[in-house]
Order: C-alpha cells, then structure tokens, then sequence
C-alpha cells in the first residue's frame, strides 16, 4: 500500500502546487509553507513523502499534509486519510481516516467524490 500513497502523493500533489520548482528552492517553499501557504503545505508534504532533497519522512509529510487539510485542500485531505488508513507516518486510525476521506468527498465534484470514495472503499474504510 505505500506505493499506493506515493502514486496518489505524486498525483494529487503536483496538480496542488503550481509556481514551485520540484526541489529547486526548499527553504523558500518551507517558509511559505510556515507562513500557511497551502500549495506549499501540500508540496512540502511531497518532498518529505519522497525524500526530494530532504531525508525521507512520512511523519513529516504527514504533519504538512494534516496542514493543508485542515485548511481545506482536497488533495491534502485525501492523503492524510490515506496515511491514517494504513498506519504511514502516523498511528492508523480509522475513524480519523473517514473523516477526512469524508470531507474530502463531501467538497468534490461528483468525478472526484467518486474516486476518493472508490479510494476509500478499497482499503475497507
């Protein structure tokens, strides 16, 4: 299952933060991400989940994700529940996976609802 959380980390991240070099200016991304920016947030959840010119950490890049989900970023809800879901980089929970599985999909389009809800459904949460 991580690599299922790599894929969708790639996927959904990528199409969350626009305007930033892959790794080209960490620091800079990390200071916008410190002063809230959620692209940011999302991204710097990417580079850890990756280990791109940091060290590899999911409990880092489930702190950055949890940032952004918070503030409302589908993607980074999405991840997070999937994180959760399968104990990677936080303890598993169940209940907090469907939560954020669910406020995901709650503000999606129908296309998207349905995919994290096909997501959701098939790791049994």
């Amino acid at each position: 299952m991580r690599k299922l959380v790599q894929v969708l980390a790639v996927t959904l991240s990528l199409a969350s933060a626009v305007g930033y070099a892959e790794t080209g200016d960490i620091e800079r991304l990390r200071e916008a991400a410190e002063q809230g920016d959620v692209k940011a947030q999302v991204r710097m959840g990417w580079i850890y989940h990756e280990g791109r010119g940091v060290p590899q950490s999911d409990s880092k890049a489930a702190t950055w994700y949890l940032k952004a989900a918070e503030k409302g970023d589908v993607a980074a809800q999405t991840l997070i529940a999937l994180m959760l879901a399968l104990g990677e980089g936080v303890p598993q929970n169940d209940g907090l996976a469907d939560f954020w599985f669910r406020k995901a999909a709650l503000q999606s389009p129908p296309d998207t609802r349905y995919q994290i809800e096909t997501l959701r459904n098939s790791i049994g949460k």
